[in-house]
């Protein structure tokens, strides 16, 4: 199930804290121009990121369509 996620990031509510960044031992956010951006091919879907979010319901996992 986890490799068959996704990330959704709420760029709206996000307080662009970095801990969804320092915590992916896989590189698979990145900030660039002031944003967080998920690089798909590398997330794992672990999850980590949402744990350590400070914003409830900022990052949340979404199933990929067509899986």
């Amino acid at each position: 199930v986890r490799e068959e996620a996704r990330r959704c990031l709420r760029c709206d509510i996000c307080l662009r804290c970095g801990r969804c960044v320092e915590v992916c031992h896989f590189g698979a956010r990145k900030i660039k121009r002031g944003k967080l951006a998920v690089k798909r091919d590398l997330c794992t879907g672990c999850g980590l990121c949402v744990d350590v979010c400070p914003v409830e319901g900022c990052i949340t996992m979404v199933p990929r369509k067509g899986n």
